[in-house]
């Protein structure tokens, strides 16, 4: 193996870690569950009447 080949399998070896943590790193946080009763008693919001019907 020459200096070159172990170079180049390290370099490999890196960028799939870096894939990885990035990976990682990006996951998307679970939106929690629908609540339909909490959702049917919250306040509707103000309205402006500003004659955008």
């Amino acid at each position: 193996m020459t200096l070159l080949d172990d170079t180049d399998r390290r370099m490999d070896e890196m960028e799939g870690r870096n894939a990885q943590e990035e990976m990682e790193e990006e996951a998307v946080p679970q939106e929690s569950e629908f609540d339909e009763a909490e959702a049917e008693s919250a306040p509707l919001p103000e309205n402006d009447d500003d004659g955008e019907n």
